[in-house]
């Protein structure tokens, strides 16, 4: 894994060089050979997060479409009351 950081001790200086060096470095994964320095990494890359992205939307519908049915059969969807009806 890459991480990158780039800092300045004072106001009067720049991070302008250390950004560059860093977004020159781009994305790499050296287990999945996934290189967005090239046009198919590049790709592959925004594919995989199509795909994360369009899981996580059916993981929303599932999750809400089962709430909305328990509730259609009585039950209580999330954590329950703090208080009863008579305390509050």
């Amino acid at each position: 894994m890459k991480i990158g950081y780039a800092r300045v001790s004072i106001d009067e200086q720049s991070l302008d060089l250390q950004l560059d060096a860093l977004k020159a470095a781009g994305f790499h994964s050296l287990t999945d050979g996934i290189d967005t320095t090239t046009t198919g990494g590049k790709l592959v890359f925004h594919i995989m997060g199509a795909l994360a992205e369009f899981e996580r939307d059916l993981i929303k519908e599932r999750t809400k479409a089962g709430m909305e049915a328990a509730k259609k059969r009585g039950k209580h969807a999330g954590r329950a009351k703090a208080l009863s009806n008579g305390q509050i």
